[in-house]
């Protein structure tokens, strides 16, 4: 039986919503059971995470919600279950509250690797002295985006070969479609399932309907929603800005498709309001050679700031300056277009899956074998049980 049979991973998904850190935990489950890897996510029932686990035919157990801050021993006695059923090799984690709880539990089962993986803004963390021993537990820190990894060593005070990057698991081919049509313009956001999403359709809106004003009465607004728009809490309000502004017949509510999917049928996509940087979806669409508006505040300068091409910013809130971006990439689309085929074939390696397998197999033989040592002590082999 080959190493990578004898792992077993336990994904900590305790998560309602649907972003970046959600569907990278998806897609990194995914990659790893191609391995061979055995895969448990732990998530609560019927969230995204679940739902998109059973789809995938991926194994998941229910995890109860704690509220934030309540992280200390949150899930210990769901650990301590787990683990004696699965003996896992390896806790993977997706914020810091999960990775609290988890270096807590992990202190006693030092042969048990530990995995960070920070799909955006990395947390502003405090200097705690508890915060950096816990900190210490983690054997690596998983970056799929282009931000500085000195910053990460500085910011959370751990050593640099501690840090490796891993892409996102895009399949390019997928998005090697032809162009769409310039009958009509199609702009085009994925929307978060939360209140923030009004902040974007209603920016979108006011900059859609200054460019109306201006005569491009072809340009569209297409808004992406992850489940169905018909059960969206969201859905009356967003038909009532859109009547407000007599942008009823320019606006469509898209669902019941993934992004890469929806990207396919965009010019241009428009990135959401607020910190929470939708990085997958702005990698998806820069692949598929689709140009990216985004907010520019600092969450998106600092996972964004060196792409050159097929990235335009504007001030958030600002539809007097989205709408003129909006009319310029209008009038010079296929020059965008055409200036990101560089940077397409960059970013497609990287995002690579069959890459990424490879990346994620080496990172967790790794971080097990440097942990050999107390597999030994407990007198098995590793991801064996003793008994």
């Amino acid at each position: 039986m080959s190493l990578l049979n004898r792992m077993t991973v336990l994904y900590l998904g305790p998560f309602e919503g649907w972003g970046a850190r959600e569907r990278g935990l998806i897609r990194e489950a995914r990659q790893a059971k191609m391995l061979g890897i055995n895969v448990v996510i732990c998530c609560p029932l019927e969230s995204y995470i679940h739902v998109e686990a059973r789809r995938f035919g991926l194994e998941t157990f229910p995890l109860r919600l704690v509220r934030p801050g309540r992280w200390f021993n949150a899930y210990r006695d769901v650990f301590k279950f787990l683990h004696r059923r699965h003996n896992f090799t390896h806790f993977h984690c997706y914020d810091s509250n999960s990775i609290f709880s988890a270096a807590q539990f992990l202190r006693r089962h030092p042969e048990v690797s530990l995995l960070w993986s920070i799909h955006g803004t990395p947390p502003e963390l405090g200097s705690s002295w508890w915060q950096k021993i816990l900190l210490a537990r983690v054997d690596r820190f998983l970056l799929p985006s282009s931000l500085s990894l000195a910053r990460i060593s500085r910011q959370f005070g751990v050593s640099a070969h501690k840090i490796a990057r891993l892409g996102l698991a895009i399949d390019q081919q997928e998005l090697d479609r032809a162009p769409p049509g310039t009958e009509v313009f199609y702009v085009g956001s994925s929307l978060p399932d939360h209140r923030d999403c009004l902040s974007t359709v209603n920016v979108a809106l006011r900059a859609l309907a200054v460019v109306h004003r201006r005569g491009l009465h072809n340009v569209r607004l297409l808004l992406h929603n992850p489940r169905d728009w018909n059960s969206s809490l969201w859905r009356e309000q967003i038909q009532e800005m859109a009547l407000d502004h007599q942008l009823e017949e320019s606006v469509e509510l898209i669902s019941g498709e993934d992004f890469s999917h929806f990207s396919g049928r965009l010019h241009l996509t428009l990135a959401p309001e607020g910190e929470e940087v939708p990085y997958d979806h702005i990698e998806i669409s820069l692949l598929a050679m689709v140009p990216v508006i985004h907010p520019r505040n600092r969450s998106y300068r600092e996972l964004l700031h060196d792409i050159t091409s097929g990235i335009y910013s504007y001030k958030p809130h600002d539809a007097r300056e989205l709408s003129e971006k909006l009319i310029k990439l209008y009038n010079h689309w296929a020059e965008s277009r055409e200036a990101m085929t560089e940077l397409k074939q960059q970013h497609g390696y990287w995002h690579d899956p069959i890459h990424v397998r490879q990346k994620l197999q080496q990172i967790y033989e790794r971080t097990i074998l440097r942990r050999k040592k107390y597999w030994l002590r407990l007198g098995h082999t590793i991801g064996q049980s003793s008994q």
